[in-house]
This record gives C-alpha cells, structure tokens and sequence, in this order.
C-alpha cells in the first residue's frame, strides 16, 4: 500500500495494487517511476480499511502506458499473490493472469529478487560444502575419546 497525492493540497489517497506483494526494492522503485508520473487507475474494490485497490497504468509516450502491477514483478521487486475478495473480479482474473507470466519471465531472466549466483559463487559453494562437512566430523571425532574408537575397532573384528 502507498498514498498517491490527489491534488495539489496534503489529501492522498490510499492506493493498494491488489495480486502485488513488495519485496527488497519495490517501494523505492515506486518512488523513483511513479511518484510524479501521470497514472491511470481502474478501481476494483475499495477495503475494510478505506484503501482502493486499483490496477495502475503509467503513462509511456503519447498512446503508450504500461500497467504497474505488473512491471513491479517484471523488475523483480514483486511477487504475486492472490486476492480471495477479488475471485469474482474478472479485470482481477486477467491481470492475475498477467502477473503470473511475468513472474515466471523474472524468474527465468533471473532479475531482482531472482538473481541466480554466478558460475564462480556455485562451484565455491560446492566446493566449500565438502570442507566444511569434514570440519563437522572432525570436531565431533574430537569429541571422542580415543579409547572409545580403539574399543569400536576391536569389537568389530
């Protein structure tokens, strides 16, 4: 949730993009793209808590606007989630739709919150689970006492 000025006096409108979940990231990217950007809004139902959930639309050009909703989840800084007061809602449904795909195309592109290691960090981490295993049973051998092992060795023969 954020608040949208409406006016040029101190009245702001509570605004919720609903199916949107911020993650690390999403409030600065909305104050960076949309703060002063000319949007669109489509209601689509107004909260128990007096907070209009909205599809967002920023302006691109003369003829061209892109729905926020759905370019936080493209720059990985979103996840989607389902809105249960909304089901019956079929901009709702499209736009869940939307939302899905570009979640799945983050995910593969490995953008924001999806960034994959790199090849180096990969081949560190398996190549330092094996020494780091070995620590742990070094230690715990530590913790035994040497007669104890020698009394395992003579009973197994």
């Amino acid at each position: 949730m954020f608040n949208y000025p409406i006016s040029s006096q101190n009245n702001l409108l509570n605004v919720s993009l609903p199916g949107v979940e911020l993650r690390e990231g999403g409030h600065q990217w909305l104050t960076d793209n949309v703060r002063l950007a000319k949007v669109r809004m489509i209601p689509l139902q107004i909260t128990a808590n007096n907070t209009l959930d909205c599809i967002l639309y920023k302006r691109q050009g003369w003829f061209q606007s892109r729905c926020v909703n759905e370019e936080l989840i493209r720059q990985g800084v979103a996840v989607t989630v389902h809105v249960p007061t909304l089901a019956r809602s079929l901009p709702y449904h499209k736009l869940q739709r939307r939302l899905l795909k570009a979640e799945l195309r983050a995910e593969k592109k490995g953008v924001g919150i999806w960034v994959k290691p790199s090849l180096l960090e990969r081949l560190q981490n398996m190549i330092s689970f094996p020494a780091h295993r070995m620590k742990q049973v070094i230690s715990a051998a530590q913790n035994l006492s040497f007669t104890r092992i020698c009394s395992r060795k003579k009973k197994d023969s």
